[in-house]
């Protein structure tokens, strides 16, 4: 496989993991708009917290799952998830 489909196929990936949370988000939205009392205690910054169990999900899968390095692209990915996740969390009460 020659770089240029690597590196096609991992921005793929990673444009449709985006693509799913912009859904999740949206569904998550979605359910406070129609019942805004629905337990009254709710989680602080759900769509954040749903977030941030994506990313660490996505770096799971491929530090596990994922064949290959890519050229170097797998473990730049995993870096990039990981201080990531370092800079949203500290702002999570």
């Amino acid at each position: 496989m020659t770089p240029a489909i690597r590196t096609s196929l991992i921005a793929f990936g990673l444009t449709v993991s985006l693509a799913g949370s912009a859904w999740t988000t949206q569904a998550v939205l979605a359910q406070t708009r129609q019942n805004p009392r629905a337990g009254a205690r709710r989680e602080a910054h759900p769509v954040l917290r749903n977030s941030l169990r994506q990313i660490e999900g996505i770096k799971a899968r491929l530090q596990n799952v994922a064949p290959a390095d890519f050229g170097g692209h797998k473990e730049a990915a995993i870096d990039a998830l990981t201080r990531a996740v370092k800079s949203l969390t500290p702002g999570l009460p």
